[in-house]
């Protein structure tokens, strides 16, 4: 594939709407990310004002846990979005290696998410969509990816979008959301993280949405003897179906996850 100004190396993901690959950009030598979106979805004015959305959106961002996107471009009429390339994996990847992971990684891994949040909720950002598909990992930070669905702000939620093992309850009944809905997501992750599972499963979409709205998570002791107390019960408060008795904001979970990561040291 052509694609002026780069050189492509190779496919490294894809999603619904876009392919991402590995790219040099030819002015300066630089390995990026390029974020293709696919033909088809090029003809769909809708979804094009979206992929235009996200690159505004994140190009406005500057933070260690955020993958940094350079520039919003065309070939022919496929936009484009090029960002950071980031040497490392998913944490989708590393739990699909790992699968349990050690209490000291979890707080580690948590932490770096938990600090990117905390920075784009500062800006009025909602991802809505953290799981572990969208947090790339390096030798010594996690990254938050793909904002496609972030807005600004609190807002009504009108219409169902991301993975049904991470929405919140909120997001499922369409109610207003706000930004305790991405510690929710974070909560579903980081119990995934700790068990090597999601709390909520089914053959359906439907069957996984309605567990959030009435099930309880299985405690992660009976799962993972290992877990420690605090991660549990920091995890549990993350997954309260109301948001009021969730953490009320991503610096309340920081200020505990690094007590946690205190204990841990």
């Amino acid at each position: 594939m052509k694609l002026a100004g780069y050189e492509v190396i190779r496919k490294i993901a894809s999603g619904g709407m876009s392919d991402v690959f590995q790219a040099k950009r030819l002015y300066d030598n630089k390995l990026v990310a390029v974020k293709l979106m696919r033909d088809s979805m090029a003809k769909n004015k809708e979804a094009v004002k979206r992929f235009h959305a996200e690159a505004a959106l994140v190009m406005r961002l500057n933070h260690p846990n955020i993958v940094e996107v350079f520039s919003m471009q065309k070939n022919r009429n496929t936009p484009f979005i090029t960002m950071e390339y980031i040497e490392g994996k998913t944490l989708r990847e590393l739990l699909n290696k790992k699968r349990l992971l050690d209490n000291q990684t979890i707080v580690n891994i948590s932490l770096d998410i938990t600090k990117g949040l905390e920075y784009i909720h500062s800006k009025g950002i909602i991802h809505k969509d953290i799981k572990p598909k969208n947090i790339l990992i390096t030798n010594t930070t996690a990254k938050i990816s793909d904002f496609g669905i972030a807005s600004y702000g609190p807002t009504a939620y009108s219409h169902r979008q991301g993975a049904p093992s991470y929405m919140s309850p909120e997001q499922i009944k369409g109610r207003d959301i706000d930004y305790r809905t991405d510690i929710y997501s974070l909560g579903i992750t980081m119990y995934e993280m700790a068990t090597s599972q999601v709390p909520f499963k089914g053959p359906e979409d439907r069957e996984i949405l309605t567990k959030h709205l009435g099930l309880k998570p299985r405690p992660i002791k009976q799962i993972n003897s290992k877990i420690h107390p605090n991660i549990e019960s920091t995890i549990m408060k993350m997954l309260e179906k109301l948001p009021a008795n969730r953490y009320r904001t991503a610096t309340m979970l920081r200020l505990d996850l690094f007590e946690i990561n205190m204990e841990l040291s």
